[in-house]
């Protein structure tokens, strides 16, 4: 096996990332909007794979020594295996076997992409030819395909390139590689993450060969799907242009879930289940606390459901709730930055019921036996958000005293233990267990914690099988059971 050796570290900002989009053309809001990134499959934003690529080389040439020749690309390998989050510190692996580079870049010890390439020298004859591209901004709009539509999909990327702005986020990798092929990387982007798939896509791979000839000014770069597999939602893509051929591996990503509407849910209660409640539901904005804010008012009780960023989100839950002639407020919201005075922000009429939705992203722990870190940030939100939200109404002598019923959901997980979800699962044992002392300190209360199964949200929406009602069924039966 080539050594390999650590040849240096970054990281990427979003700030960085929205002057990549400008770049390359490729605006996919799973990279730029962290609003609507919230409902995709990573929960938030994350880098351009691309982008991740080029830092990797430009730390790569900058480790390099000044050489006579102006060197290019011969072919390039590149394997998307973890997704990077924004401001991830992230670490730059190289070895070298004959001619062959390879390029690992890893976060927290575990490896993110893998990248082979192979250089060719190009003569000073030739440097000016070759090291500049005419500059090119062009909107480019954005596929929103079903993976049947992208599977027969193709079409042509015309360059996008701004020679000052790829300077600045890539000095090094510009001043070596020439231009035409850094923009043909930056077009299979945006083949992806706009054209195909488009907006529901993830990058997997891409394997490109350059040719020995290279041309100043090349034409577009075309693509067209050769193979699809709906079992894997993988599609294989042809792409050429003057300069380079080869194939790119990409995945449809399922879209964000919608949730049954308030029309959908009405039908299902009487109105009167839960007429006597004035329930406040942290995180009713989407997810299960979507659904459980529809199925409270449908039972008649009046809601208010909070936000912490997705306040179109929330409007949108309430204006589909108060259309139905339901009852439904909303807040804003934040379990990281706590409302000291949230007990007494609901003059009208006191709050009976909480139910507490909160959550983070739940993602798979890729640590041999315990990541500190994940367990802190679920603890943050189950337990110690938790804690936050409810000890301005314990200091309240009014709540204190009266009768306040507070659901907490868990998971089956605890019962039917699952690989990589040990940290998740520690936490939401600890919010069981703080639950159980709620009662302690306030008699009057109440806490239930039903352990409820996977159910399908944005964070599962891989499960595309799934009922569409299945969440609301399970909710709706495990609220009508505790009596709350």
């Amino acid at each position: 096996m080539p050594e390999k050796k650590r040849i240096g570290a970054f990281s990427i900002s979003q700030a960085f990332t929205h002057a990549f989009a400008e770049l390359s053309g490729d605006s996919n809001p799973l990279h730029v909007d962290p609003i609507a990134a919230r409902r995709y499959q990573f929960g938030t934003t994350v880098v351009h794979g691309i982008c991740a690529a080029l830092k990797a080389l430009d730390v790569f040439f900058g480790a390099q020594p000044a050489s006579g020749n102006t060197l290019a690309l011969a072919s390039i390998k590149i394997q998307f295996n973890k997704p990077l989050h924004h401001d991830d510190d992230v670490e730059v692996f190289h070895s070298i076997n004959e001619k062959s580079h390879r390029l690992e870049l890893s976060k927290n010890g575990k490896r993110a992409q893998i990248i082979s390439f192979e250089l060719q020298s190009i003569h000073d004859s030739g440097k000016a030819t070759v090291k500049s591209l005419s500059e090119n901004s062009s909107p480019i709009s954005i596929n929103n395909y079903t993976f049947v539509e992208a599977a027969t999909a193709e079409g042509k990327i015309p360059f996008n390139w701004n020679q000052r702005l790829a300077e600045e986020l890539f000095p090094n990798a510009t001043n070596v590689l020439p231009a035409s092929q850094i923009a043909t990387l930056l077009a299979t982007t945006v083949i992806v993450g706009m054209k195909c798939p488009g907006l529901n896509s993830v990058y997997g791979g891409l394997n490109l060969s350059f040719n020995a000839t290279l041309i100043a000014q090349p034409g577009p770069l075309s693509y067209r799907v050769s193979d699809s597999d709906e079992r894997f939602n993988r599609l294989l893509i042809d792409t050429e242009n003057d300069i380079a051929s080869g194939q790119i591996e990409t995945f449809y990503r399922a879209p964000p879930v919608v949730q049954p509407s308030f029309k959908q849910i009405k039908p299902l209660l009487t109105g009167n289940e839960f007429a006597a409640q004035r329930a406040l539901i942290i995180g009713g904005s989407r997810g299960l606390g979507e659904i459980t804010a529809k199925i409270l008012a449908a039972g008649g009780a009046k809601t208010i459901i909070t936000y912490a960023s997705g306040q179109q989100d929330a409007e949108r839950v309430a204006n589909d709730i108060n259309a139905g002639s339901g009852y439904c407020q909303t807040a804003q919201y934040n379990i990281l930055k706590p409302d000291v005075h949230i007990a007494h922000s609901f003059t009208e009429e006191p709050i009976s019921h909480i139910y507490y939705l909160a959550s983070p992203v739940i993602s798979k722990s890729d640590h041999l036996l315990w990541d500190d870190s994940l367990f802190n940030h679920y603890y943050r939100y189950y337990v110690t958000g938790l804690k936050d939200l409810l000890s301005p109404f314990v200091e309240s002598a009014d709540y204190k005293k009266s009768a306040l019923n507070i659901f907490i959901p868990s998971t089956v997980f605890l019962s039917e233990p699952i690989k990589g979800f040990g940290e998740y699962c520690a936490a939401k044992a600890a919010a069981e267990t703080f639950a159980q002392q709620i009662p302690l300190a306030a008699p009057r209360w109440s806490a239930f914690r039903p352990r409820l199964p996977r159910l399908q949200t944005d964070q599962t929406s891989g499960a595309m099988s799934a009922d569409p009602m299945e969440a609301t069924t399970v909710l709706l039966n495990t609220l009508l059971s505790l009596s709350l």
